[in-house]
């Protein structure tokens, strides 16, 4: 099994090895970066809020409150691929901060397949990362778009998404209803599970 921090380090542990978790078999650390300033809010977004294993085993997926990253079991150095999520979140972390909002925690989860991830978003976002051909889309969770009516059509995600958060205001960025925080995938099949407030959509790719 695995524990992630908030450190946002990810530390993989062996019941068979050891019945006691004072130690790790491995631990997966993103390495720093010296180019990236660092400021006050990097610990806090750098804070791992879900991590999900594919359905083969041999990786696992983290997500923290601006990027996912995709892990290869066998390599500890470095993740395999990082999907940035809130490009343009930047640039509003001070807004997000007083509104708390930067203390969100966004889930993950694979395709039945594991050939995608997906993960929510603001503004109501539901979002899907291809880790294979590079196909990313957002829908958007609402009884419009669903029903067929005035919603947002479907979208790449990194346009969707980064367009969504530079036009919006905080209040309207943040809005309970519209957070998607929660989702969950099928085993068997791609269908998905979303929760956007006091409501829950159901999607099948």
């Amino acid at each position: 099994f695995a524990i992630s921090t908030s450190r946002a380090v990810v530390k993989l542990n062996d019941l068979r090895a050891s019945a006691l978790c004072d130690g790790s078999a491995k631990e997966f650390t993103v390495p720093d970066d010296a180019s990236r300033n660092q400021s006050f809010f990097s610990e806090i977004v750098a804070s791992i809020a879900d991590l999900k294993f594919s359905p083969d085993g041999k990786y696992f997926c983290t997500r923290d409150y601006e990027t996912l990253r995709l892990w290869d079991m066998r390599k500890e150095s470095e993740p395999l691929k990082i999907i940035p999520v809130f490009e343009q979140i930047n640039s509003r972390l001070v807004e997000l901060y007083e509104n708390e909002c930067i203390f969100d925690r966004f889930q993950c989860a694979f395709s039945n397949d594991g050939s995608s991830v997906v993960t929510g978003s603001y503004n109501g976002l539901f979002c899907s990362f291809s880790l294979e051909q590079g196909d990313d889309l957002a829908v958007e969770a609402s009884v419009d778009f669903v029903s067929g009516a005035n919603g947002k059509h479907l979208l790449s995600a990194p346009d969707l998404v980064n367009a969504s958060i530079w036009e919006s205001s905080i209040p309207e960025l943040v809005e309970p209803v519209k957070r998607i925080m929660h989702v969950d995938a099928s085993p068997t099949e791609k269908v998905y599970a979303v929760a956007a407030g006091p409501s829950l959509y159901i999607f099948h790719s």
